[in-house]
């Protein structure tokens, strides 16, 4: 009987301390840039001109981010469709990862390829 207490504790526990689900925004990429992070959020923010976007700064833990707004159409409505995670590394150089909110069978290559080209036009 004492054999088996071990297992059946791992168990509960395991049930207890289970993931509260899906992240709602998955890691898609992230990339090193040289390039400032207060000027990458900023040209992030500017460079969209497909969404609507929502721009966030703090200063004092040097990261900023971008949430992506995709507007309304038809019968769609707007909502979030990624959002860029800028990360103060050094002086000048900045870390960008993006996450999509897009759910679709065969992933969200169109929006992530945007977000990358978009972040590596503005490291330039």
């Amino acid at each position: 009987m004492i054999r088996f207490i071990p297992l059946v504790a791992m168990l509960s526990m395991a049930g207890c301390t289970g993931a509260a689900g899906p992240d709602p925004n998955p890691l898609v990429w992230t990339a090193t840039y040289t390039k400032p992070y207060v000027a990458m959020t900023y040209c992030l923010n500017a460079a969209s001109a497909d969404y609507r976007t929502v721009l966030g700064l703090d200063s004092q833990r040097g990261i900023g981010g971008v949430e992506l707004i995709a507007p309304a159409s038809g019968f769609a409505k707007s909502g979030k469709v990624g959002e860029f995670d800028v990360r103060r590394l050094t002086e000048q150089t900045s870390q960008v990862t993006f996450r999509s909110a897009i759910r679709t069978v065969g992933g969200s290559a169109s929006i992530e390829d945007w977000a990358r080209r978009q972040a590596e036009s503005c490291a330039q």
